[in-house]
């Protein structure tokens, strides 16, 4: 019966180590599954925020996307307007020679107007004079005849 007493003690005391041993085991169970849930939701958040990040790149990249189109269109539209104003400059550079040319001719033709009203009126007056002296003239052999 001691015998048995003292096996009855050791399984007793075995299994309160056991137990003990249980209760140490799952508290650290429990400690690693808080530990892991904790780390669990720490990588959810990083996650959430990667992804989150991610659609804000894929946001930024067709946002670049887009200014680069603006950009290119703008060059072009920039080229375009600059070629268009090489050719007004150019037009415009045409047109002033063209209203200086046509100035000195006006010029010209107006000094030549001058001279010609001059000399019209030159002969005008001595086609006067003329008619002048060839009335004269008539009515003096008009009288002339009278008297012969």
């Amino acid at each position: 019966m001691c015998s048995e007493l003292v096996h009855i003690q050791q399984d007793v005391h075995f299994k309160n180590d056991i137990t003990q041993l249980l209760k140490q085991a799952n508290t650290n169970i429990l400690l690693l599954l808080e530990q892991l849930q904790e780390q669990n939701a720490q990588i959810k958040a990083a996650l959430e925020t990667s992804v989150q990040q991610s659609c804000r790149i894929g946001e930024l990249e067709s946002a670049k996307a887009s200014l680069e189109s603006d950009l290119r269109s703008n060059q072009q539209r920039r080229q375009s307007e600059a070629h268009a104003n090489t050719k007004l400059r150019e037009l415009t550079d045409m047109v002033q020679e063209s209203h200086r040319s046509l100035v000195t001719t006006n010029d010209y033709l107006l000094k030549e107007l001058e001279e010609a009203k001059l000399k019209h009126s030159q002969e005008v007056s001595q086609m006067l004079k003329n008619y002048q002296h060839l009335k004269k003239t008539h009515s003096y052999l008009l009288d002339t005849s009278k008297h012969v």
